[in-house]
């Protein structure tokens, strides 16, 4: 009787090894499979961190390049200095564009109306100066009458060539004439005054009223 319940006890206690020993192995597995999630996850993180930092630095690459780009047709000679020069360039350009040729001269455009088939004088005087021109009449093969315009320019000022001459100026007056060159001490005249300084003074004269 003794011997059967030490063999029953013998087994019980081999179970009970048994037991334990299969527990403590299912702990050991879970606890290597959570180490290697673990470590899983570890590895996917840092892959993520990593891929993060190669497209952090491929950004700040593309944003060096963008930049690089921006100045890369930058003219290296672009100073404040040759700013300064430029705009200083530009100023005279502009100075030198606004004086204009045309208004050195007081300008008179004349136009004489009905000119047929006389050959017509026409003369200007202001301060002592004078200046004439002559209108051949028309050729037979013109339908007449005809009209021209005949521009004459005056120094606004005393030159050499015309001593003792009073500048030119507003309300100045002059004296637009025509006649007949067969006949040119009687003519038509108009008198005026000068109205501006920078635009041509333009009179009308009719050819129709010079006496014979």
């Amino acid at each position: 009787m003794n011997v059967i319940t030490a063999v029953i006890s013998l087994v019980v206690i081999a179970l009970a090894l048994l037991a334990s020993a299969s527990m403590l192995q299912s702990n050991y597995v879970m606890a290597d499979s959570n180490s290697k999630q673990t470590d899983n996850s570890k590895q996917t993180d840092n892959s993520k961190q990593t891929d993060n930092s190669k497209q952090t630095d491929n950004s700040k690459q593309e944003i060096k390049a963008v930049q690089v780009s921006q100045f890369a047709f930058a003219d290296p000679f672009i100073t404040g200095g040759n700013v300064l020069t430029s705009s200083q360039n530009q100023l005279t350009t502009f100075e030198t564009q606004t004086s204009n040729p045309l208004v050195e001269k007081e300008e008179f455009d004349i136009t004489v109306a009905n000119i047929r088939n006389n050959d017509i004088k026409v003369s200007l005087t202001i301060d002592g100066l004078k200046n004439s021109t002559v209108i051949p009449s028309n050729p037979p093969n013109v339908i007449t009458p005809t009209s021209k315009v005949v521009i004459f320019k005056f120094n606004r000022h005393e030159d050499a060539s015309t001593p003792a001459v009073l500048p030119i100026k507003l309300g100045d007056e002059y004296t637009a004439c025509i006649a007949f060159t067969a006949n040119d001490k009687n003519g038509s005249c108009l008198r005026a005054g000068i109205d501006s300084i920078t635009q041509p003074q333009k009179k009308s004269l009719d050819a129709n009223y010079i006496p014979f």
